[in-house]
């Protein structure tokens, strides 16, 4: 029996192994998904286009967060190109972030970019 099987807001479909590819899923799955590691980069891309003048941008992350390490990965990976030092500033859990925002004032960031997860999603106010 053929059941399909539609996502929302998922993760990063292809690396937890349930589609063949974001533009061709195949079998039974479909959706979308706002949590690519491609679109932590192109939102690099987009802050600077809309600051070009930024070049040391805070990344407010959870390292324990399969996503958050491959959105920071991509990050990392867009941000010589786009002459822009990344400041990484990790949280693991909500007490930490206080201290997470004086490191990011402490350090002089241009500019902040956040990659969601549970934390920094419930914490968002």
């Amino acid at each position: 029996m053929w059941v399909p099987i539609i996502m929302v807001s998922a993760g990063d479909p292809v690396a937890s192994g349930f589609a063949a590819s974001v533009a061709r899923p195949g079998g039974n799955i479909t959706g979308m998904s706002s949590l690519l590691p491609e679109m932590d980069a192109k939102l690099l891309a987009l802050l600077k286009e809309a600051v070009p003048k930024a070049s040391r941008v805070a990344v407010l992350w959870n390292p324990n967060s399969h996503g958050g390490v491959l959105g920071f990965k991509a990050m990392q990976a867009a941000a010589p190109g786009l002459k822009v030092t990344l400041l990484s500033i990790e949280v693991r859990k909500p007490d930490e972030l206080e201290a997470a925002f004086a490191a990011i004032t402490a350090q002089r960031a241009d500019a902040v970019l956040v990659i969601t997860d549970p934390i920094t999603f419930r914490n968002r106010d």
